[in-house]
């Protein structure tokens, strides 16, 4: 159970700084939708606040300057501009929906605890003394005239309302000043910590609030605050941006917009978009002196998402063409960029590449361009690439995919897939179709490179995670590369630049993810929560997998999450709507009211109202998996003991998954559960897994990937020593993947395990049909995972050793099996084919381990 992100676990709006890929001027974040309650400033999770532009893929340096930047004329040393954090400090946004709008945070309230904090770093933090006036620059449009200071320093380490100094809000829509002598506080004392800034604060939920965050910084006087918040800029329209909202995103380059704007010129409206057919490609069209004009660089994704740029200010509307498109000559002939006959053309010549690729955007045709002869890769190329680069638009990159030799625009258009071979000489007009959809592709944020993401029947092994560092496609590398190929992300990938580079490189190397970008708090079927625009606009990448809901939810809740299911299953048909279960060991308040109704004593189970727990949620919610987190180690104070109703609780619950039809999903104990006494190590890991393989496991989740200030597979960006011994179980795991996934688990049982000695052990209705098994002779405890081949009359089954880890001593077991077979293990990742003596085969399992065998 997840308590140590308890009150952090859903810190959705993560706004991170992103270097893999190519980089748009404006960000978006998510929101959240949970209370806050008292939070400990070493469990947030660490988030940059902030955007990169540039496209250049080069990895030359850069030309020298002469001239170093100018200071700025305030002591920077504890100053933060919350759009453009440059510092070490990272901030996190929470109960919002967060966007870089032009060159300010802009935050709408998701719940009514709307806030933005951060947990110094040590080169960050300072003396409360020395640095008592808080500068801040807001710009608030709400019913609410009220927010709120948080405070946390060493001798005080949660937020909490004893620490708390008001400030009255202006809220009329106007850029406000505000310097607070924190002094007053009775939690600014010693070295300050961390901080946090509830802008409206009123205990409801103002949904038509709009809050504009410019800066915050902590500074020695009144004078050095005032010349900070005297620094601050108008809002810079020459900025691109990019909208988002309902069905439709309009990309829209710097320089179109002034302050009068209205966003609702640039968005179709959702009923008008939601009956687009899957197939029926829209052109979107502005009116200029009356005049129609046609933009081809729009898209619309399978579910009907439109995307497009959008040149100048002005009402847009839908336009359908007459012919149904379903190929990438279709999709070039509606959109008036090639004719019939340059798309049959042989070859296809340079005037009409160049006019074809700058049709796809707002850009002209230089006039120095050279139009004489056909267009080879080389020439297409530099023109995408300076087309990426011009608008800044949000174009993933693999930098694996560039060769030698090339421009800096010729890298760019390789690298984002646009280019897929560098050296053709030429094209023929269908060839160009794909380059030019491509090209318009990669532009809207849509998938360009092929996915590699596997819908396999296999063993799933992968991770829950939030990230505190920069995203990048080696992060996603790292994380497959140990065997994981499904992240559950809390929210931290959400900002939009680093959800294109996980995406694209999740599709790349074979990595589903779960999205937390949608959390009904409550829900009325009648008129739903919507999902978020995001989830739509991603829809057609595989590696999109779904949506997370709820983590360890009571009954109560279950009515409401069928409700959630359904209307999830129809908005968005084949992705995952993802929830995760409590263990055994919570108590019979949070089996009802969910994980934090009360604290958990771990060792009062009741089996009867857990059984019925789960019974109740595979009535209720339909779905093709049930997932739960069961960890079975906690800290004695020096060392570890083991949880004693650990096989108990995963019996009840594999039954039920029987039972149901469910695929058993766990989630495995990966980190110290109990705040740095221990770390897990390769047979802390490996037991786990081969007792969960023997109650039919097909998901294994590690919990956790990474997190802020646990140690866990990763920490602060780079691989721990608990990631080579999860890599190491994983791969042994995966190894008889196939094999495992030809037979259905039909039950368990142990041997030589007394309850004295062995509590966590224990459980009931243990199976006792498997016959093909006979003779088994062993002093040792065991447990034994049975199984009948799906599609034949083949058997297979596990045998572990159940000593206590402490020990570490092996285990061994002899037997014999019915009838002539043939029988093939898997020992430590590795193909073996046992052999009998005299009719008996002999086992001898080191400490942890388990092996998988196989009966012909």
């Amino acid at each position: 159970m997840k308590k140590l992100v308890k009150t952090a676990a859903l810190v959705l709006s993560a706004l991170f700084l992103l270097s893999s890929c190519e980089q748009a001027a404006v960000t978006t974040g998510t929101d959240a939708d949970t209370t806050s309650g008292d939070m400990t400033a070493e469990q947030t999770a660490d988030v940059t606040t902030g955007a990169v532009t540039g496209t250049d893929t080069e990895t030359e340096p850069e030309e020298e300057t002469t001239e170093a930047p100018l200071p700025p004329p305030y002591d920077d040393a504890h100053a933060y501009i919350f759009a453009d954090n440059n510092k070490e400090t990272k901030w996190v946004t929470y109960g919002v929906s967060a966007s870089r709008e032009f060159n300010v945070l802009k935050l709408i309230p998701t719940n009514h605890d709307p806030m933005i904090y951060c947990s110094f770093t040590e080169n960050e933090r300072f003396d409360s003394q020395e640095y008592p006036y808080v500068a801040y620059r807001y710009n608030v449009k709400s019913s609410v005239n009220q927010g709120v200071f948080f405070v946390c320093s060493e001798n005080h380490t949660s937020f909490s309302d004893s620490g708390l100094t008001w400030v009255d809000v202006k809220n009329n829509g106007e850029w406000t000043n505000n310097i607070t002598d924190m002094r007053d506080n009775a939690f600014w004392e010693g070295t300050i910590t961390a901080f946090r800034i509830d802008p409206i604060n009123s205990g409801w939920h103002d949904k038509k609030a709009v809050i504009l965050l410019d800066r915050v910084g902590f500074f020695k006087t009144k004078e050095d605050a005032q010349v900070f918040l005297d620094d601050a800029k108008e809002p810079d329209y020459s900025e691109s941006l990019t909208i988002t909202e309902g069905f439709a995103k309009a990309i829209i380059p710097g320089g179109t917009l002034s302050a009068g704007y209205d966003t609702g010129d640039y968005l179709l409206k959702q009923e008008t978009a939601a009956e687009i057919k899957n197939g029926i490609a829209p052109l979107v069209a502005y009116e200029t002196d009356g005049k129609q004009v046609i933009l081809p660089a729009s898209y619309v994704n399978s579910v009907g998402f439109v995307s497009y740029l959008a040149p100048d200010a002005g009402k847009y509307s839908l336009v359908y063409p007459e012919k149904e498109v379903k190929t990438d000559g279709d999709f070039v002939l509606v959109r008036g960029l090639m004719s019939e006959a340059e798309l049959k053309a042989d070859k296809v010549a340079k005037e009409t590449a160049a006019r074809v690729l700058y049709s796809v955007s707002p850009a002209e045709i230089p006039a120095d361009t050279d139009k004489s002869g056909d267009a080879d890769a080389k020439f297409a190329s530099n023109i995408i690439g300076q087309l990426i680069g011009k608008y800044k638009i949000a174009v993933c990159t693999d930098k694996t995919l560039a060769a030698k030799g090339l421009s800096k625009e010729e890298k760019t258009a390789v690298c984002s897939g646009v280019t897929d071979d560098i050296d053709k000489k030429s094209y023929t007009g269908e060839e160009f179709a794909s380059l030019a959809v491509r090209l318009i592709k990669a532009l809207l944020g849509q998938p360009v490179f092929s996915s590699n993401v596997s819908d396999g029947d296999g063993i799933t092994i992968g991770a829950w995670s939030n990230f505190n560092f920069d995203v990048t496609e080696e992060t996603i590398k790292t994380f497959s590369d140990a065997g994981l190929s499904l992240l559950i992300d809390l929210g931290s990938i959400e900002q939009r630049d680093v959800l294109a580079t996980v995406l694209n490189s999740a599709d790349k190397y074979g990595v589903k993810v779960l999205r937390h970008n949608y959390y009904p708090d409550k829900f009325n079927k009648s008129k739903p929560t919507e999902i978020p625009a995001e989830s739509f606009e991603y829809y057609d990448y595989k590696s999109y997998y779904g949506n997370i809901i709820f983590d360890e939810p009571g009954t109560d809740s279950f009515d409401m999450m069928a409700d959630i299911t359904d209307y999830y299953n129809e908005k968005l048909p084949g992705k995952l709507c993802y929830y995760n279960l409590l263990p055994m060991y919570a108590n019979a308040a949070q089996l009802k009211y969910g994980a934090n109704a009360a604290k958990i004593d771990y060792y009062d189970p009741d089996p009867d109202l857990y059984e019925k727990y789960v019974s109740a949620y595979a009535e209720k919610i339909p779905g093709g998996y049930i997932c739960v987190d069961i960890y079975p180690y906690r800290s004695n104070g020096s060392g570890k003991k083991n949880y004693s109703e650990y096989l108990r609780n995963m019996a009840i619950f594999a039954d039920v998954c029987r039972r149901y039809d469910r695929d058993f999903w766990l989630f495995i104990q990966s980190t110290d559960y109990d705040g740095g006494k221990w770390a897990p190590d390769y047979y802390d890991l490996i037991w786990q897994m081969n007792i969960g393989v023997s109650f039919g496991v097909k998901t294994f989740l590690h919990y956790l990937y990474n997190y802020n200030n646990h140690h866990a597979l990763v920490d602060e960006g780079k691989t721990t020593e608990i990631y080579d011994a999860a890599k190491k179980a994983d791969l042994e795991i995966l190894a008889f993947s196939d094999e495992y996934a030809k037979y259905k688990n039909v039950g368990a049982f142990n041997m030589n395990c007394s309850k004295a000695r062995y509590a966590y052990a224990q459980f009931d209705n243990q199976y006792d049909g498997f016959t093909v098994l006979k003779d088994i002779d062993s002093g040792d405890p065991l447990l034994f995972g049975c199984f009948e081949e799906k599609d034949g009359d083949g058997y297979a089954f596990t045998v572990v050793n159940m000593y206590d880890l402490s020990k570490k001593n092996n285990a061994n077991v002899s037997f014999k099996v019915d009838g002539d077979r043939t029988l093939t293990a898997w020992i430590h990742g590795e193909k073996v084919e046992l052999k009998p003596e005299n009719g008996v085969y002999t086992l001898s399992l080191e400490p942890a381990e388990g092996v998988f065998i196989e009966v012909k």
